[in-house]
């Protein structure tokens, strides 16, 4: 898959934008909640995380920085426990 990467709310709202490379994650990457605000902006190269930015539904930051491991973390965790569309645990 090569490419811009693109999903959408039922609402017709962004949810996720990105690109791939050889099926591979390259560049930045933004998530949004359903009710706009954006949730996310990680950076990066060949499938590894390099830096990134999270935000709660209030706008908050929760996270900025570098260290890949806690970015890896968050974003892993972020994905396997919240559904986008409800921004609760599921």
């Amino acid at each position: 898959m090569d490419g811009s990467f693109n999903t959408w709310f039922a609402d017709g709202k962004i949810r996720n934008q990105g690109i791939f490379l050889s099926g591979k994650r390259i560049g930045q990457w933004k998530s949004w909640y359903n009710s706009g605000q954006q949730s996310s902006i990680v950076n990066f190269e060949v499938d590894k995380i390099l830096e990134c930015s999270f935000w709660n539904n209030a706008g908050e930051i929760v996270y900025q920085g570098k260290d890949t491991k806690r970015c890896n973390d968050i974003y892993t965790g972020y994905y396997n426990t919240y559904s986008l569309e409800s921004d609760e645990p599921g």
